[in-house]
């Protein structure tokens, strides 16, 4: 990650309103009118909510849709990114939050994901305000300006994510 010029921007999930994909589409024009060096990688399934938004982004080449892919693509997606986001409208926890962060990679979600609710802001992930893509975009410019950051928080993902694995989910269920 650290010798690469252009920084890989990742969602994964469906393509749709309620995930957010408006949002997210709507901070990438922001960050596209200061930023050439970027790429946003749209992995999964396209509802039909979002096939509208998705066609009109189909002539910009920094926004790549790869439709559903394979659990080993998906990790080479992870180890190719830079920074993950998640900026759904509502949402349960979130796995491929934690996904993420098991491949050390900082993560950007919105206040409706419930995985927001294990990040520490600023330390081991970001969360802006559901329905905020001036909020989405500014977090994105200070991780796509910042590499020392991206790996620092990353790196404090990495250590976070032993945290929250399904193993351990259940003993603390048990133990409750």
């Amino acid at each position: 990650r650290s010798t690469r010029k252009t920084v890989t921007i990742l969602f994964v999930g469906l393509v749709c309103l309620r995930k957010g994909i408006r949002l997210l589409l709507e901070a990438w024009r922001l960050l596209r009118k200061e930023y050439r060096h970027i790429r946003l990688q749209l992995a999964g399934a396209l509802m039909p909510d979002a096939r509208a938004l998705i066609k009109n982004f189909s002539h910009d080449f920094s926004v790549e849709y790869m439709g559903p892919v394979t659990r080993e693509r998906l990790r080479e997606l992870y180890k190719g990114a830079d920074i993950f986001v998640l900026p759904s409208i509502e949402e349960g926890f979130g796995m491929v939050v934690g996904e993420a962060m098991a491949m050390g990679l900082p993560v950007v979600v919105s206040d409706q994901v419930g995985a927001s609710d294990v990040l520490l802001a600023g330390e081991d992930g970001f969360i802006f305000s559901s329905g905020r893509a001036d909020q989405l975009a500014s977090i994105l410019a200070l991780l796509i300006n910042n590499q020392e950051l991206r790996l620092q928080v990353g790196h404090k993902a990495l250590e976070k994510s032993s945290l929250l694995s399904w193993e351990r989910y259940g003993d603390q269920t048990i133990s409750f």
